[in-house]
């Protein structure tokens, strides 16, 4: 981890450190909005009061007194905009206080981290190129494929293996369900892709 001092470090006026900073912390994206996710802890060698702060994200505040972070927005692993490569990184501050007046000055420190944004199974699966259609000869044999482009995809990186199934609709022939069957292609199945043809 780096740190920098932005301001002037004074002889008898050592410089505050992190004894806790929330590096590699990680954080559910469905974690409610004012929840505290985190207490920063600062120490300054001499003994002075603390303050703290975060830069570079939207997402998370803290309370520069107590070092509490909260959510103060929503976060969402699959929006660009607000997590990169499963990760929000920001930059976390611990400044001294200096009392009297000798003509020094307070000692800033940042840290660069990364908050790990876990996923949570939170969106619908897709189907791409639909509608799907297909016409066929009433004498089709049984086991024939008469549909072979169904595919689904799920931006979640959690949740079971994808599962297609046929479902009756309101206004067709009763039991249509029965006649068909919808067969994955395993090798190309899983969390978050389903390809499969309909026989």
């Amino acid at each position: 981890v780096l740190c920098s001092i932005l301001k002037g470090t004074y002889a008898n006026n050592l410089a505050p450190y992190f004894e806790a900073h929330m590096n590699q912390l990680r954080l559910p994206e469905n974690t409610p909005i004012g929840e505290v996710i985190y207490t920063l802890k600062g120490i300054d060698p001499e003994g002075s009061p603390v303050k703290y702060g975060i830069k570079g994200t939207d997402k998370l505040s803290v309370d520069s007194i107590s070092g509490d972070v909260t959510v103060i927005q929503k976060i969402d692993r699959e929006t660009r905009n607000d997590v990169s490569d499963n990760e929000i990184r920001l930059t976390v501050t611990v400044e001294d206080e200096v009392k009297g007046d000798e003509g020094r000055t307070a000692n800033l420190v940042q840290v660069p981290i990364s908050v790990i944004i876990l996923d949570v199974n939170d969106n619908p699966p897709v189907f791409r190129g639909t509608p799907y259609k297909a016409s066929i000869p009433e004498d089709t044999p049984v086991g024939s494929t008469i549909f072979q482009g169904i595919e689904v995809t799920d931006v979640d990186l959690t949740g079971d293996v994808l599962d297609v199934a046929c479902m009756d609709k309101d206004g067709y022939v009763p039991d249509d369900c029965d006649h068909f069957e919808i067969v994955a292609r395993t090798r190309e199945t899983d969390h978050d892709m389903f390809r499969g043809t309909i026989k």
